[in-house]
């Protein structure tokens, strides 16, 4: 089996190796102005992410991706409702972790309908990542973690 990391880049766990199966959520939300919410992650500010991650053990997926979403992203939501959802299962390597994941994942597509203006610029979390917002129209542009740019293209957002 190949798994493949945050960039792309593929690598075979041998006999030795940790391989768990987990579950995620993650969330492409977009407000008013027509920009996304995304997370540069404190491993690799370089690189884009979507917020989300990991559904803990008792957590729902509502309250996990807004947990989820205030750690990496720093804003806080009392409720999102997805217009549009996708699901994908990817052999990943988690290398910080030095494990390899069976990973079932689960993408929401969220449009906010208010105008409020959340913050500008580059916000840090309390995770050292930085949240921000980016032009729908430029999101070609940045340079996406693999699974997530793969899941905004199946759900057909550019």
């Amino acid at each position: 089996m190949i798994y493949t990391n945050y960039k792309g880049q593929k690598q075979t766990p041998d006999e030795n190796d940790i391989v768990i199966n987990r579950s995620g959520i993650w969330a492409a939300v977009f407000d008013s102005h027509d920009r996304l919410l995304v997370s540069r992650p404190e491993y690799d500010h370089s690189v884009i992410e979507l917020p989300g991650g990991g559904i803990e053990e008792g957590e729902d997926k509502q309250h996990s991706l807004l947990r989820e979403i205030e750690e990496e992203a720093g804003v806080s939501f009392d409720e999102l409702d997805p217009i549009q959802t996708f699901t994908q299962h990817v052999k990943f390597l988690a290398w910080d972790k030095n494990e390899f994941w069976n990973y079932d994942q689960e993408y929401w597509i969220v449009k906010l309908d208010n105008s409020d203006d959340y913050f500008f610029g580059k916000r840090q979390t309390k995770e050292n990542a930085f949240g921000e917002w980016i032009e729908k129209r430029n999101i070609k542009e940045y340079s996406f973690h693999h699974t997530h740019f793969e899941a905004l293209k199946a759900m057909g957002v550019f």
